[in-house]
């Protein structure tokens, strides 16, 4: 990171949770609790790594790429050992859950993770014999979890109890949760105790439930899995037991249990201020000077001040070392989960009601960045910052949000 960060996009990192050299279906207890000890240190691993990253890269402008991870078994008894195909039981998809909920979590700086391979090697999604097809237990978590893509992280706190075996322990539940660009909350929790049931309290801040739906994969056996000629024993299933308590939420999970819900109410904001007699446009300072990132505004005279129809670049500038403060109000339309975009060269800030929403700093040829916040219907402050070092010279602004294609602002 320290002699390369500036050459990379992304960094990679393989984790595998093996199992000693048994297949996949063939396991007791230890065997469970092994793989879930070894599935649950992804989350120390992205720590350690990220750590080392932000020191070098503090604005998360690299990725970590976790595109290898998963579970490792031997080979099913007469496939070929060089094709790695492998079993799928309730053990892989409550092992798919924990990871799918530790990368919400990191998703900051974890951009991209994906199983090694699609269909029949590994933990695959898909097995195949002939023209017979079935989806894994693992497929359907990743279908539970698809809520999540595409939307903003909600950070969760989770206090749970341990999952005991013999003189080891493991944190029972974990989970993620996040909001779509419809107000809808979604949270994902996983029981990886195989024995025993867990009640969990949610409580919400700023959000009030009204009602709630939910989906469950579990199953009674650890070993149980789906074969050609039984598809189904492990499939998601409806879940209801679950009840609202005011702010709060109560939910009964089964053992070995994956359960997401998905929750609509109300988000409670602070109340918008009043504007009155609005004007299109929006209004701009000019100043020049010479820098690397962008400059404090506030602490340089402007050479003009004027008002442009939208965030483009004046005509009246210099060839090159000049800056500009856009400032004035964006009208949202509806309540909900609103991405920006910034591309641009050189350096951009956009803030929404005081609050960094993209950040596009530093001397760079043409480069999108985007970030996304939750607003509610009203007016809201807006303010860009841009600078122009030398080269080529981009200023675009784009939105998008419920009911709204990306569209310049």
């Amino acid at each position: 990171m320290k002699k390369a960060s500036s050459y990379m996009q992304g960094y990679s990192l393989h984790h595998y949770s093996f199992a000693n050299g048994s297949i996949a279906a063939d396991f007791d207890e230890n065997g469970w609790f092994d793989i879930m000890k070894k599935t649950l240190q992804m989350d120390d691993l992205i720590n350690k790594h990220s750590a080392i990253m932000d020191k070098y890269d503090p604005y998360k402008k690299i990725g970590l790429m976790v595109d290898e991870w998963g579970t490792w078994y031997a080979v099913e008894p007469g496939t070929n050992p060089g094709f790695l195909y492998q079993q799928n039981t309730m053990r892989d998809a409550v092992a798919a859950a924990c990871n799918l909920n530790i990368f919400n979590n990191h998703c900051d700086r974890v951009w991209m993770a994906n199983l090694a391979q699609l269909v029949n090697v590994l933990q695959a999604v898909i097995l195949t014999d002939g023209d017979k097809m079935i989806l894994t237990p693992t497929y359907h978590v990743f279908d539970m979890f698809k809520v999540h893509q595409g939307a903003l992280l909600l950070p969760a706190k989770i206090e749970t109890p341990d999952y005991i075996l013999k003189d080891d322990k493991l944190p029972a539940v974990n989970c993620s949760a996040s909001v779509d660009n419809e107000g809808k909350v979604h949270i994902s929790l996983c029981n990886i105790d195989p024995k025993s049931g867990q009640k969990i309290l949610c409580a919400f801040e700023k959000f009030v439930p009204k009602s709630i739906t939910g989906q469950v994969l579990t199953s009674d056996k650890m070993n149980a899995h789906n074969t050609f000629d039984n598809p189904n024993v492990i499939k998601p299933a409806e879940f209801s037991d679950f009840k609202l308590a005011g702010n709060n939420i109560e939910v009964n999970m089964p053992p070995m249990s994956v359960v997401v819900l998905e929750l609509e109410g109300k988000l409670e904001l602070t109340p918008l201020p009043e504007i009155k007699n609005a004007k299109p446009g929006i209004n701009y300072n000019y100043y020049e000077g010479q820098w690397d990132k962008i400059p404090s505004f506030a602490m340089l005279k402007p050479l003009r001040s004027g008002t442009l129809e939208n965030f483009v670049i004046p005509k009246e500038n210099s060839d090159m070392n000049f800056g500009i403060q856009y400032s004035g109000y964006i009208k949202i339309p509806k309540d909900g989960l609103y991405t920006f975009y910034i591309n641009s060269d050189d350096g951009t800030d956009l803030v929404i009601d005081k609050k960094l929403v993209v950040d596009n700093d530093g001397q760079h040829a043409p480069q999108e960045e985007s970030g996304s916040v939750v607003l509610q219907a009203g007016y809201h402050e807006i303010k860009v910052d841009f600078f122009q070092a030398g080269g080529g010279m981009v200023l675009d602004v784009s939105i998008e949000g419920p009911g709204m294609k990306k569209q310049v602002v």
